[in-house]
């Protein structure tokens, strides 16, 4: 007779996974093709006001407090970011990343579109119960660098 502990299931006989495994397999993809089409967009954006006279836009500088606890789930993000056209990861810090956005707009509007890319990408890199808004999870971090990069 075996317990709980040494296999993994419980008393439905699923895996302690659940059904969260697949449904992230499923999802890898699909964050991949909208990572995909947000390339694309930023592409025409970038072009657009490239070829148009005048001033491209203000860039800003972000601080963007992730909910990132791994290092892959961080550069995974970083990468998300960085390969999207205008936008560039300038410094990654424990608690934070830096993202410059070359057309960019109110700060809050660019940490909204942070903060989606990466519960996307957290989507499929955590479990459903682990993720940012499921648990106690996204609680504020502390602020211990209140300047700019360093």
């Amino acid at each position: 007779m075996t317990g709980q502990g040494s296999t993994g299931r419980g008393a439905t006989g699923r895996t302690s996974t659940g059904r969260g495994l697949p449904g992230r397999i499923v999802r890898a993809p699909l964050v991949l093709l909208w990572l995909l089409w947000h390339v694309v967009l930023s592409a025409v954006a970038l072009s657009r006001a490239a070829l148009t006279p005048g001033p491209m836009g203000s860039p800003v500088l972000v601080r963007y407090p992730m909910h990132c606890r791994t290092d892959v789930e961080v550069t995974a993000l970083a990468w998300a970011i960085t390969v999207t056209p205008g936008t560039l990861v300038t410094v990654i810090g424990e608690t934070d990343l830096w993202v410059h956005v070359i057309l960019g707009g109110p700060r809050e509007e660019m940490i909204d579109m942070l903060r989606e890319t990466e519960d996307r990408i957290l989507s499929v890199l955590r479990a459903p119960g682990d993720r940012p808004g499921a648990t106690g999870s996204d609680a504020p971090r502390p602020d211990t660098d209140r300047g700019g990069p360093a």
